[in-house]
Formats: structure tokens, C-alpha cells, sequence
């Protein structure tokens, strides 16, 4: 919820979509190719011996402009 809310306060609906990218970038995370439904992921992972912390970021875009984001985190343990 918290790391959400971050998210999208960060980057507010209408936000240029190249800003989300270089400054998700800059901060760490991967991005990935544009899912087939037009979601784009960037995640960051974090890892220990057994669990690793995961932030992700999701978002839609139409003409190079935000119209959907949200942030997810959580843990992959082994």
C-alpha cells in the first residue's frame, strides 16, 4: 500500500511516460518489453539467502503520457 501510494504520487496520471522510464532507470530498476495488453513493468529485486524483496511498477500509457500506474512490493522466498 505504501510503496502504491509512493508511486503514484511520484508519477501522476498524465505524466510523460519517457520521465516514469529514466527515472525508474536511474533508481535501479529493470524494465521489460510491453506486455501484450500494453502494460509496461519495470522491477526492482533485492536478495537474501532465502527471501528477496521485489518493487514493481506498472503502468499504461497512451501518446507517450501515463493513464494507469501502480506500484507492487513483496517478497519470493525459496
Amino acid at each position: 500500500m505504501v510503496f502504491n501510494k509512493r508511486v503514484k504520487t511520484t508519477f501522476p496520471i498524465g505524466t510523460n511516460e519517457g520521465k516514469v522510464v529514466s527515472s525508474l532507470l536511474r533508481d535501479g530498476f529493470k524494465t521489460q518489453p510491453a506486455m501484450s495488453d500494453g502494460i509496461r513493468i519495470a522491477s526492482l529485486t533485492r536478495g537474501g539467502l532465502v527471501c528477496r524483496k521485489i518493487w514493481s511498477v506498472r503502468w499504461k500509457s497512451a501518446s507517450g503520457k501515463v493513464v494507469d500506474i501502480f506500484g507492487v512490493y513483496g517478497l519470493q522466498c525459496m
